[in-house]
């Protein structure tokens, strides 16, 4: 049986519309990823956050302990911010290994299944500006994780020398509450 003449005409007006509906499906399912991977980010920043606080706990407590143990909490839980900074650094590189990006977050107490997300959101909106002043921040935050961790070396050899009243002791430990304000001002800077 061949369509009836009306047929065709009912087809022009519905193609467009099923056209539409498609693209607005296809839009919120790219919106859900981005949304995924944007939360997924805002997790990562608590894991982040929560491992340079307690970081900075456990040498203030080392400082005062001279305790073994302390320092090696504090070799533990810096290690969230470092894994972060792993893949951070290998995600800028122009040809990534994106298997060493994926350890970094892992390092970096990001769940499994939120990595390819964070790589996926890191690559493909990395010149966006909401994405390139997170990274800009998240950068300095490396930074001064860097100084965090020197300065934990200092503390530790100054420990090892059982050279703890001397100025230059005080000197290091008076780094402390100030490096970690400047890191808690990098983190409201990040979530904002």
């Amino acid at each position: 049986n061949p369509l009836p003449a009306s047929m065709p005409a009912h087809w022009l007006v519905l193609v467009p519309f099923l056209i539409v509906v498609a693209l607005l499906a296809g839009l919120g399912m790219a919106s859900a990823h981005v949304l995924t991977a944007v939360r997924a980010y805002v997790g990562g920043e608590s894991l982040w956050s929560k491992g340079q606080k307690d970081a900075v706990y456990h040498l203030a407590t080392y400082a005062h302990s001279y305790q073994d143990a302390h320092y090696q909490r504090f070799v533990a839980t810096i290690a969230v911010p470092l894994g972060d900074r792993k893949a951070r650094i290998e995600l800028e590189r122009p040809d990534p290994d994106l298997a060493i990006a994926r350890l970094g977050f892992i390092e970096g107490g990001n769940h499994p299944n939120d990595i390819d997300a964070m790589v996926w959101l890191f690559r493909n909106f990395r010149n966006v500006p909401f994405m390139t002043d997170a990274i800009a921040i998240w950068t300095e935050g490396d930074q001064q994780i860097d100084e965090l961790n020197e300065l934990a070396r200092q503390l530790n050899q100054h420990v090892h020398d059982s050279d703890t009243h001397s100025a230059q002791w005080h000197a290091l430990l008076d780094r402390i509450a100030p490096l970690n304000d400047r890191l808690t001002a990098l983190e409201d800077r990040f979530s904002a």
